[in-house]
This record gives C-alpha cells, structure tokens and sequence, in this order.
C-alpha cells in the first residue's frame, strides 16, 4: 500500500511541476488602438513580427482592428507578443471612404509592409503593454 501512495504522490507532484507557465519562449499582452489622421483605423489587421535584428526571434504575432481601431495581438495561438522588439506593419484594403466622414483615407505604403515599416513596439515583460499606433495618410 504505501508503494502504491509514493507512486500516487510522484505522478500527482510530477503534474503539478508541469502545470506551471506554458511552454515556449517568453511572451506578454499587447493590446491597443490605431489611429489614422486622428480617427480610430476601423479596417484591417495589424502585425508585430519579431525584429531579429534586435535579438527578438519566434513566431509573428497579430490581430483584427475592431471597428473602434483597438487590436489584441495573438501569437502561435497565444494570447500576447514575444517579449522585445517588434517590426510592426498593417494590412489594410484601401477603403473608398470613411463610414462616419465620408471621406476617403489610405494608409502610407510603407507601412503595409514588413519590409519597410519602421514603426517599432517594444514588448516589455510581465505586465500588459498597451500601445497606440499613429499613422498620418500624408506622412
């Protein structure tokens, strides 16, 4: 009896060690608004890829802006960024008009590519990071 308690015991405590944070590199919240010329960017998705030439590699993360312009980012299906520094781009179908101005707006197109952005977002660990994107269609 008392072997079939220690085996119990180990299983029970070998679980509970792996129970712990998941697995894969370290990753934190990310969470804000884009704003083009001074209104929330109601369409599109929004991009963090890891920026390797800083040190930050692993999986791209990413979200749909809301109709208010605000975005979660998730990565490898998880919640949140890589910890550190991202290159951060939006795709965005050019939109004939804004539904509440009616007027129309574009976003640059260097900003509609990995490649070309230079908008930066650094991910800090261990507390949400709250970001908001500004963009002007005239830079």
């Amino acid at each position: 009896m008392r072997a079939y308690g220690f085996v119990l015991l180990t299983f029970f405590g070998v679980f509970a060690l792996g129970c712990g944070k998941p697995a894969g590199p370290p990753m934190a919240p990310v969470e804000g608004t884009v704003m083009l010329d001074g209104a929330p960017l109601a369409i599109g998705q929004v991009f963090f890829a890891p920026d390797n030439a800083k040190g930050t590699t692993g999986a791209m993360g990413s979200s749909a802006l809301s109709a208010d312009g605000k975005f979660a980012i998730r990565s490898a299906g998880r919640e949140g960024a890589l910890v550190g520094f991202h290159k951060v781009w939006i795709s965005n179908p050019d939109i004939a008009e804004r539904p509440e101005t009616g007027k129309g707006y574009k976003l640059p197109e260097k900003y509609r590519h990995q490649t070309t952005t230079d908008k930066m977002v650094e991910v800090k660990p261990d507390q949400i990071n709250r970001v908001e994107l500004v963009f002007e269609s005239k830079p």
